[in-house]
C-alpha cells in the first residue's frame, strides 16, 4: 500500500506556512540544544507537524535526509580536528534530529534563502553559522576545542561554504543531488581518514622467519599500545610478505595457530576470513585497519579487500600476534614495543 502525508500544506496559505515552519525549526532547536536527548520525542513531533505542512514532501528522502547526514558528519569532522566539543558523550539522536530540523526548513520556512545571490548565501552562512555555535555554547551544548577567534574563524569559513551547497543541492535533480552527494561523502571519510592517521604513531615492528628464511615483516600503528589488544581504539597492523603464500595457506595457518592458543573458533569465523583473505605475492602487504567503532578493515597493496565487524572474530584475529598466549612471544614484544 502506498502511504503519502496528508497535504496540509494546501489548507495554510504560503506565509503561514514559512511562518509556522520557521517557528518549529527554532522550537526544536531550542529544546535539543538545552535538553538534548531528553527533548528528542518533542523535537520529532514538531518536525512530523514541519514535514505535514512542507510541499516538498518528496525531497525528503532524495535531498533531505542524505543532506542532514553530510552536514551531521562534516560537525563530527570538526569534533575529530578540536574545532568544537561536545559536552554530552551521547549526541548521536539529538544532533541527528537538529541537523534534520534544519535542513528540512531550508526546503520551506527558510527557502528564501535559495533565491538571495550565492554572496549572500556565502555572507549569511558565514555570519549566522558561528552565532549559532555561541548560542549552543552559552547553553552548555558545546566547547570550543581550540582559542574562540580561530573556532569561529574556522566555523565560519565552513558554514559560508555548505549554505550554497546545501541550497543548491536541495535546488536541483535527484540525480545531480545523488552526484554533489557522493562527493561530499568522499571528502568527509577523507578527513576522518586523515585524521586517524594522524592519530596514530609507530608503537613497534618485528619480523616473522622460518628456518632462517623471511615470511614477512610487520608494523603496529596506534595512539597507545593500550588500544589494540584487546581492540578498542583506532590502529592499524600491517604485514609485508617476502614469500608466496596462497589464501588457502593463509587461512590454514590462521586456524593453527587459534588452535595452539585454543581458541573457541565459532563456526562463521572460517567462512567470513575466507571470504576476505587474499593469496599474496612477495612484496605484497595486508592491513588490518580498526577504527574506534571497532570496524575493521583488510586491504591488500592498499586495496580494502573486506571487513570484519564482528568484535570476537576481531579479538581473536589480533590475538594471534599480540594476546598473551600468542606462539609468537618476541614478535608480540617487539610490536608492542615492550622488548
Amino acid at each position: 500500500m502506498d502511504f503519502r502525508p496528508p497535504n496540509i500544506s494546501a489548507i495554510l496559505s504560503v506565509q503561514h506556512r514559512t511562518l509556522v515552519s520557521v517557528l518549529l525549526f527554532k522550537a526544536s532547536w531550542v529544546l535539543l540544544v538545552i535538553w538534548q536527548n531528553q527533548a528528542l520525542f518533542a523535537a520529532v513531533l514538531l518536525q512530523l507537524c514541519s514535514v505535514l505542512i512542507n510541499p516538498q514532501q518528496k525531497r525528503i528522502l532524495t535531498g533531505v535526509l542524505p543532506l542532514a547526514l553530510a552536514g551531521f558528519l562534516l560537525e563530527q569532522v570538526a569534533v575529530l580536528y578540536g574545532v568544537i566539543s561536545l559536552n554530552n558523550a551521547s549526541t548521536l539522536y539529538w544532533l541527528g534530529m537538529l541537523w534534520f530540523s534544519f535542513v528540512l526548513a531550508l526546503t520551506h520556512g527558510l527557502g528564501f534563502l535559495a533565491r538571495l545571490p550565492v554572496w549572500g548565501q556565502v555572507v549569511i552562512g558565514a555570519c549566522l553559522g558561528p552565532i549559532a555555535y555561541v548560542a549552543a555554547n552559552k547553553l552548555g551544548a558545546v566547547g570550543f576545542g581550540l582559542p574562540v577567534y580561530r573556532s569561529l574563524l574556522i566555523l565560519s569559513i565552513g558554514w559560508a561554504a555548505f549554505l550554497p551547497l546545501a541550497l543548491r543541492m536541495l535546488r536541483q535533480d535527484m540525480r545531480l543531488q545523488s552526484a554533489i552527494g557522493q562527493q561530499l561523502c568522499v571528502v568527509i571519510l577523507a578527513l576522518f581518514t586523515l585524521r586517524a592517521e594522524a592519530e596514530q604513531s609507530l608503537l613497534g615492528q618485528g619480523s616473522l622467519s622460518f628456518l632462517f628464511m623471511p615470511i614477512y615483516d610487520a608494523w603496529l600503528y596506534g595512539a597507545s599500545a593500550s588500544d589494540v589488544y584487546p581492540p578498542r581504539g583506532n590502529f592499524s597492523f600491517k604485514l609485508e610478505y617476502h614469500r608466496k603464500i596462497s589464501a588457502d595457506a593463509l587461512l590454514s595457518e590462521t586456524l593453527r595457530q587459534w588452535q595452539k592458543q585454543q581458541i573457541a573458533v565459532k563456526p562463521h569465523w572460517q567462512e567470513s576470513l575466507g571470504a576476505i583473505l587474499p593469496d599474496v605475492q612477495a612484496g605484497d602487504t595486508l592491513e588490518l585497519v580498526v577504527d574506534h567503532s571497532k570496524l575493521a578493515l583488510l586491504k591488500h597493496n592498499g586495496n580494502v579487500v573486506g571487513t570484519i565487524e564482528d568484535n570476537e572474530l576481531l579479538t581473536a584475529f589480533t590475538g594471534i600476534w599480540l594476546a598473551e598466549n600468542t606462539t609468537r612471544p618476541q614478535l608480540r614484544s617487539a610490536l608492542l614495543g615492550t622488548q
